[in-house]
């Protein structure tokens, strides 16, 4: 089984199977999966209440691109008031970031807004995480965020980061995607027991011995 681990999430080859069925065969075929990581980057200069970076991936989504995680940090990470144990406050409650963000997805001739509305950065990888093994992206298309703040920080310059992971097929890949799902799923089925449903034992046609 191809496990690969995303956070506290597992991304399965069965899960896989279920929504890209060619990149699953792929993968169950012995061809090399490697990790295709975008980041956004929004610093800010002059962060008062309102500031508002727009950002966007420094490439586009050129190949099949299954969404592994989401992650977010600020730098300098005590940029925002907290406790006086403000680090230890951070790694045992969810971190309070003083940042807002929202997402939306051109290109490709399909637009989507995966986050419409601003809303605190520390909540995006709730809101994104469940997607894992069901979003991906393809050729032409971008992701544009755009980092607001909510509340003024104590410095005079922070910097706010989403890291968007991803995983692709190498080069010999290319002859899975051109391959309908159908026919995909029946080889999964039948030549690596995935997607085997029915796969249970065949009903009891009698009472169990000793009763």
């Amino acid at each position: 089984m191809l496990g690969l681990s995303a956070g506290s999430s597992m991304l399965s080859l069965e899960q896989l199977a279920q929504y890209h069925p060619q990149f699953a065969l792929a993968g169950a075929e012995g061809v090399p999966l490697r990790p295709n990581n975008r980041v956004l980057q929004a610093p800010f200069s002059n962060p008062i209440p309102g500031a508002f970076v727009d950002a966007n991936f420094n490439s586009q989504i050129s190949i099949y691109s299954v969404f592994t995680g989401f992650e977010y940090t600020i730098d300098p990470s005590n940029a925002f008031a907290g406790s006086s144990q403000k680090g230890q406050s951070d790694f045992y409650s969810e971190q309070v970031s003083g940042v807002l963000f929202n997402l939306q997805v051109r290109g490709g001739g399909d637009e989507y807004i995966p986050i419409d509305v601003p809303m605190p950065l520390q909540l995006a990888r709730r809101v994104l995480n469940p997607s894992i093994g069901v979003w991906a992206m393809w050729n032409a298309q971008n992701v544009f965020g755009r980092f607001t703040i909510a509340t003024a920080p104590t410095g005079p310059q922070i910097t706010a980061w989403a890291a968007f992971a991803f995983l692709v097929m190498g080069s010999e890949g290319a002859k899975y995607l051109c391959m309908t799902r159908e026919e995909c799923r029946k080889i999964l089925r039948e030549k690596h027991g995935i997607l085997c449903n029915p796969c249970a034992p065949p009903p009891m046609t009698g009472a169990p011995s000793g009763q």
